[in-house]
């Protein structure tokens, strides 16, 4: 399943109110405030590439306090909560675990 992290600039004082609209969208499975250069950080996770698309363009970015989107692609990574690893760039990368912490 396609997905991107969407890097949001708002608004003074928005962050809030972006966290609360970003709630309503089914395909936003995160969502964080942050400090630094951008303000917001959303997990997007669609059928395709297109709903995300859509998503951003005619969702997101039509917030009143969001000023700016920059999105990135995921091609391949990790979730050690969830122990899966995405994409499969390299050959057997997809059917490995994610590496056990040794106490």
């Amino acid at each position: 399943m396609p997905m991107a992290f969407v890097l949001i600039n708002v608004e003074m004082d928005g962050g809030k109110e972006v966290l609360e609209n970003l709630k309503r969208i089914e395909e936003v499975k995160e969502a964080y405030s942050l400090f630094g250069v951008y303000d917001v950080i959303a997990k997007v996770e669609a059928e395709d590439r297109q709903r995300i698309e859509e998503i951003i363009v005619w969702k997101i970015r039509k917030f009143d306090k969001v000023r700016q989107t920059i999105t990135s692609w995921v091609h391949a990574g990790f979730n050690r909560d969830r122990k899966t690893i995405l994409g499969n760039e390299k050959p057997g990368l997809h059917s490995r675990k994610a590496p056990q912490a040794k106490n």
